[in-house]
C-alpha cells in the first residue's frame, strides 16, 4: 500500500491514549484480546481495557472505538495489517501529522505501533470491524427514540373552567442519515402503541431465538447496540 493514512479525528483521542500507555499496559491489551476466539461486541473490547490503571470508562470508550475503527479500516480498504500500520506511520509524519494530533503522540507512536500491529492480526477484532461494517450498510441508522405524552385542556365556552384533559402521545424519532442527523415526530394513540409493544416484544424474541439456535451451533453472533457479552 502506497501513500499516507490520517488518523481521523473521532479516533484522535483513543489514538493519542492507546499511545501513551505504558508499554506493557499495552501489551496486556495485545494479550487479552489474543486470549479470545471472538469478540461480539464493542462492550466486551471496553471490558478488555477497562481494568489498565488510570483509565476512566470513556477513556476505555475512546480506545476501544480507535481499535475498532482502526481495524474498519483495514477492512474497507483491504490491506494487510503492516501495509496500515506502515501507511499511518507516513500520515505522522510533520509536513503530514494533523493539528489535532501532538507531536508527542508521533513519538510515542514509533513505540506502540508494534503492538497495534499484533492487535490487527488478531482475528478476533477483524471479525467484529466486519460484522459492525456490515450493521452500518444501512441507509438510516436509529439512534433514539422517545415517547412525549402531552396533557392539552379542553376549556369552556367562556375559558374559565376546564372540561375535559386530552391526552396525546407523540413517538420521536432520531436517526442518522449518511453524514445528517434527522429527526421525526409521529402522533400515535394507545392502539398505535400495543402495536409498537407487540413488535418490539416478538423482535426480542427473535433475536433470543437466533442468539440460542447459533449458541448451540458454536457460531458467536453480534447484535447492534448489544451491550452484553
Amino acid at each position: 500500500m502506497a501513500g499516507r493514512v490520517t488518523i481521523p479525528q473521532a479516533l484522535a483521542k483513543g489514538f493519542i491514549l492507546f499511545v501513551s500507555l505504558p508499554d506493557n499496559s499495552r501489551k496486556t491489551i495485545a494479550e487479552n484480546i489474543g486470549k479470545l476466539k471472538t469478540l461480539t461486541s464493542v462492550r466486551e473490547l471496553e471490558e478488555i481495557i477497562s481494568p489498565i490503571p488510570d483509565l476512566s470508562p470513556s477513556d476505555s470508550g475512546s480506545i476501544a472505538s480507535f481499535l475498532l475503527g482502526t481495524a474498519q479500516l483495514q477492512s474497507s480498504i483491504d490491506v494487510e495489517a503492516d501495509e496500515l500500520v506502515d501507511a499511518i506511520t507516513n500520515g505522522l509524519a510533520d509536513d503530514h501529522r494533523p493539528s489535532y494530533i501532538p507531536a508527542t503522540a508521533q513519538d510515542h507512536w514509533t513505540i506502540s505501533k508494534s503492538t497495534l500491529l499484533a492487535i490487527l492480526h488478531n482475528s478476533s477484532i477483524s471479525y467484529l470491524a466486519k460484522a459492525q461494517s456490515l450493521i452500518f450498510e444501512r441507509e438510516h441508522i436509529l439512534t433514539r427514540s422517545r415517547i412525549l405524552t402531552d396533557l392539552r385542556p379542553v376549556f369552556d365556552n367562556n375559558d374559565t373552567d376546564i372540561s375535559l384533559v386530552v391526552a396525546l402521545s407523540t413517538l420521536h424519532i432520531e436517526y442518522i442519515d449518511g453524514d445528517d442527523r434527522n429527526t421525526i415526530s409521529l402522533a400515535v394513540d394507545r392502539d398505535d402503541l400495543e402495536s409498537l409493544k407487540s413488535a418490539c416484544m416478538r423482535a426480542l424474541k427473535k433475536l433470543e431465538t437466533v442468539n440460542n439456535k447459533m449458541h448451540e451451533s458454536g457460531i458467536a453472533i453480534t447484535r447492534f447496540g448489544d451491550h452484553s457479552k
